[in-house]
């Protein structure tokens, strides 16, 4: 699947130092999907130096698994994240 995005904002979990990025309007194979998903920091997703409203492309996989607060909830999610690119 190929999915746009714009970035918005770095997050990290301090128990765990984990980094999460925000992004907004999601858009997924041109179709909007949500107005915005944290998304686990990666190596790719890092490599093209985010800034705030900076758009970008890339290939995932879709993936839904429980929500942790509701467990009866699904949510989406993407991995295999790979291309990422500029728009």
């Amino acid at each position: 699947m190929t999915v746009e995005a714009t970035f918005v904002k770095r997050s990290y979990q301090h128990h765990s130092n984990i980094e999460y990025l925000l992004f907004c309007n999601i858009k997924v194979g041109g179709e909007f999907m949500t107005d915005h998903k944290w998304i686990k920091a990666s190596l790719r997703l890092n490599s093209v130096k985010l800034h705030r409203g900076m758009k970008i492309k890339f290939s995932a996989r879709m993936k839904t698994y429980l929500d942790s607060k509701d467990v009866t909830k699904n949510k989406i999610g993407f991995n295999r994240i790979r291309n990422v690119k500029v728009v």
